[in-house]
């Protein structure tokens, strides 16, 4: 990860996956909790509204999650930087109570690069007008061809529960890394028992990037334990919207 140096004296770095800005940060007292560690993110949020958290600290916040205090503007952050690494962050909005959150997620989308996944998340809220017009205010960069956007377009009116199905990889998960191993079958499982399995699954996605990261090797867990975040935050938007 190459450093530059922003204006301030604040290191600012180039996550090499997304290709998003972070910032490493150094302070004379670390932050010694996890709240303490997002808190001191947000601040620096606030003051470039381009900055995003890194991957090894946002898997570690979905790892870490009872330690946050989860309100409207964490919520916000912290969906905004799940979005840029292919997650629809929706974890986050049902931390937060989600109604207030929902009132924000066109505005999160139009400021994200990944728009993908933005797309995906707005697809899965069900609002015909509202996906229709982030369809027009972005150029969809990376999303790949524009068949998928026109068959989601023409599935927006359908059940939730059927917007998830087309947009999961699969249904059922069996997962397994080091001392953690887990299984679900997102077809029957409640929204508890995704809750309460997400932060496993994201500790073991830490874990298998920094065998990526400094080893280049376990790409195919990493891959598999993120598509079931991916699968297992979809499920949950169902969840939310079918309500």
């Amino acid at each position: 990860m190459k450093k530059q140096v922003a204006t301030g004296g604040v290191p600012v770095a180039e996550d090499p996956d997304s290709g998003v800005a972070v910032e490493q940060k150094f302070t004379r007292t670390a932050p010694t909790t996890g709240d303490e560690e997002l808190n001191s993110e947000i601040s620096l949020w606030r003051q470039r509204p381009s900055y995003r958290i890194a991957r090894h600290p946002l898997w570690s916040y979905y790892n870490r999650s009872s330690e946050l205090n989860i309100d409207d503007e964490a919520a916000e952050f912290l969906v905004a930087s799940s979005i840029e690494y292919g997650l629809t962050g929706s974890y986050w909005i049902e931390l937060a109570e989600y109604p207030s959150i929902l009132e924000t997620l066109s505005n999160i989308g139009r400021k994200a690069s990944n728009s993908k996944t933005a797309c995906e998340l707005l697809f899965m809220r069900g609002d015909r007008d509202e996906y229709e017009q982030f369809i027009e205010s972005t150029s969809l960069s990376g999303f790949g061809t524009s068949g998928k956007i026109e068959t989601m377009q023409s599935k927006i009116s359908n059940s939730a529960v059927n917007r998830a199905d087309f947009l999961m990889n699969e249904r059922k998960h069996r997962v397994a890394f080091d001392d953690t191993s887990v299984s679900i079958d997102l077809g029957t499982a409640s929204k508890a028992e995704i809750l309460d399995k997400i932060p496993q699954v994201a500790s073991a996605l830490k874990s298998a990037q920094q065998y990526v990261d400094e080893e280049g090797t376990r790409v195919h867990k990493r891959d598999k334990f993120k598509h079931t975040l991916y699968d297992m935050e979809i499920a949950l938007l169902r969840e939310v919207f079918s309500e």
